[in-house]
């Protein structure tokens, strides 16, 4: 006798869950929205004032204070006194740049307004 070679009738299934919690998978994960922050921060020692854009306030924060970014270090400590969010990377960095060009009596009167 001869030895017999089993050929499968379908291909091996790939995943195990059905289609529909795979199509409820992907769902979720595309709807997930990233958002993007700008943030006012303030220095007591030197009475200044920072404005910046992150996708993380806490952990851009974090980087303040640890004086991991150049123009803020060693003039902290740092405390977040303005932040807006935004759906949109650009959204964001414009209203940044709007802000970078405020006065000092301006960025004030946007902290104020906000509490």
């Amino acid at each position: 006798m001869g030895s017999r070679v089993r050929v499968p009738s379908r291909p091996p299934k790939l995943f195990k869950m059905p289609i529909i919690t795979i199509g409820i998978f992907f769902y979720i994960l595309l709807s997930f929205e990233f958002m993007f922050y700008i943030y006012i921060i303030y220095s007591k020692a030197f009475d200044v004032y920072y404005k910046g854009f992150s996708e993380d306030i806490a952990q851009r924060l974090l980087y303040h204070n640890e004086n991991r970014s150049r123009y803020t270090s060693n003039k902290g400590p740092w405390e977040l006194v303005y932040s807006k969010a935004y759906e949109t990377k650009k959204e964001a960095l414009i209203e940044e740049l709007r802000l970078k060009k405020l006065n000092r009596k301006s960025i004030q009167s946007l902290i104020l307004d906000q509490k």
